[in-house]
């Protein structure tokens, strides 16, 4: 079996990013397409669509990414 550090870093090593970072911005992505979307969604739907747990994780993460505003 191989551990899950391991696996992080052969991922970096590879892809060239963290393997959080890269989840994010794939999830960050999701969230875009969904709020963009055609249809009546709320803000916690996308997020959830997104694969985010919360509004709080989802609004940590995307706040890491573009700041403040």
């Amino acid at each position: 079996a191989v551990s899950p550090s391991y696996l992080s870093r052969l991922f970096h090593r590879q892809v060239g990013v963290p393997i959080n970072r890269y989840r994010n911005s794939v999830r960050l992505g999701r969230f875009m397409e969904a709020w963009r979307a055609p249809g009546k969604k709320t803000l916690l739907e996308c997020v959830h669509h997104a694969g985010f747990g919360s509004y709080a994780q989802f609004y940590k993460v995307f706040r890491s990414c573009y700041g403040e505003g």
